[in-house]
């Protein structure tokens, strides 16, 4: 098709730009900012709606600039690198209120705050490569399948910066990499420039290293620990140490600083600083309610459950990764918090099936990106007095909240906070009340 001009008119979430062709079809654009004026080239539709390739900006954003990676043009990873630091939360927070007005019927100043990140490149504490089936490394092209070679992400921090680049020259990796689908670099939190990195290799097909080989590469390359994960049904592999630390520490009502021990291959947020802000704030809005007991799906490693204990409230944690509810166990056994912190390692679907006697004062949610949808109606016939819901989708949080709301809820407040500057990404903290929102802290 022929280029045509059109006026984008907003950002929607996941960073494209809205806007509508001559004859009225609304299109969706990437690489662009609200206001601009620009010359697209559609495709073919996809339902009632049309994606459109960006030919040239006719009349730029005064928010636009040129990005700072060099692969931008390629890798999909930063698609709001092309948007000024200062603009991007901003912008975060318009595509989450516009995803809680049209999909939850939510008015938009239920956004209270959007917390941005102190760090806008230099972030990333795990980065995971995509291994072609040659064993280049990268991150898939936009819009394929195709890994663009990248030598050093600038959103990761120095240490995994190093390592990425260390890693392609590497004799033994070189000996790995056609069996590996991608390999994962973790770096330490506490040390971000100089402490050696963990790595998380995942299997292609059935193929099986050594272990001398995950030896060898840990040891050519300076790495901390080594883990396979099969892409079949053998057991993972692993060389080195075999944990990474997250340390914990300033959260409210808790008396000291304190540290989970994981294995690296275990879900753990990549931006680190903002990932306490989040937890803090949590912690702070739940202890302020009153709240004695929590019930915390998706518990991953404990990110929220074991400050929540370390702060005196009682807390069940649910997780289907059983690694990750061992390390949960293992750090609460450390810290002295049995009984009041107790792990399950089960699927949050078979949980909101029995009943919740006695029900929880809080029910924290932190589902994966599909949200927690078919499960909600059960959890709430539980009446727990608090629902406190994590979010990395904007949408699928604005179609829960509607059901949550539909079962007698009444929402307190969002909050958005920035872990993943560049990206369209953000993280979303929504309160919601039973007996109604006027029990809400305000701040």
């Amino acid at each position: 098709m022929r280029p045509v001009t059109v006026r984008i008119e907003r950002l929607v979430p996941g960073g494209r730009g809205l806007a509508r062709l001559p004859d009225g079809r609304v299109c969706f654009v990437e690489g662009v900012l609200p206001g601009e004026r620009v010359a697209v080239r559609p495709r073919r539709a996809v339902g009632d709606w049309t994606p459109a390739d960006l030919v040239e900006v006719h009349a730029p954003s005064p928010d636009r600039r040129p990005p700072p990676c060099p692969h931008a043009h390629a890798c999909g990873g930063c698609p709001l690198s092309h948007a000024r630091e200062a603009a991007q939360p901003g912008l975060k927070a318009e595509m989450i209120s516009d995803a809680l007005r049209r999909i939850g019927g939510i008015p938009p100043d239920a956004l209270a705050a959007f917390h941005p990140a102190p760090e806008p490149l230099g972030w990333r504490h795990r980065v995971r490569l995509q291994v072609s089936e040659t064993g280049a490394t990268g991150f898939f092209r936009r819009g394929s399948h195709q890994v663009h070679p990248v030598e050093a992400c600038r959103l990761a921090i120095p240490a995994v910066q190093g390592a990425q680049r260390r890693l392609s020259a590497l004799a033994a990796w070189r000996r790995l990499a056609r069996i590996c689908r991608s390999v994962e670099i973790v770096g330490d939190p506490a040390d971000p420039y100089g402490a050696p990195c963990h790595l998380v290799l995942r299997g292609r097909g059935r193929a099986r290293p050594r272990r001398r080989d995950l030896e060898a590469l840990s040891a050519e390359g300076g790495f901390r620990g080594v883990v396979w994960l099969p892409g079949g049904p053998a057991p993972a592999l692993s060389a080195g140490a075999p944990t990474c630390s997250w340390p914990y520490r300033e959260i409210p009502g808790v008396p000291a600083p304190f540290e989970i021990l994981a294995s690296p291959a275990c879900f753990t947020q990549v931006n680190w600083p903002m990932n306490l802000v989040l937890v803090r704030r949590l912690v702070k809005v739940i202890r302020r309610a009153g709240a004695r007991t929590v019930l915390d799906l998706y518990s991953g490693i404990g990110n929220f459950s074991l400050p929540l204990a370390t702060a005196g409230l009682r807390v069940q944690g649910v997780e289907t990764d059983p690694a990750a509810v061992a390390a949960a166990r293992e750090a609460a056994r450390r810290l002295g918090l049995d009984p009041r912190a107790a792990f399950r390692c089960a699927r949050a679907e078979d949980v909101a099936r029995e009943p919740l006697e006695p029900p929880p004062d809080v029910l924290l949610l932190d589902p994966p990106r599909r949200g927690a949808g078919e499960i909600l109606p059960a959890l709430a016939r539980g009446r727990p007095r608090l629902v406190a819901y994590v979010s990395c989708d904007p949408a699928t949080l604005a179609r829960d909240l509607r059901r949550l709301l539909a079962e007698g809820y009444a929402l307190g407040r969002v909050e958005g906070f920035d872990l993943f500057p560049q990206t369209a990404h953000a993280e979303c903290l929504a309160i919601l009340y039973r007996d109604g929102a006027e029990d809400a802290p305000t701040a």
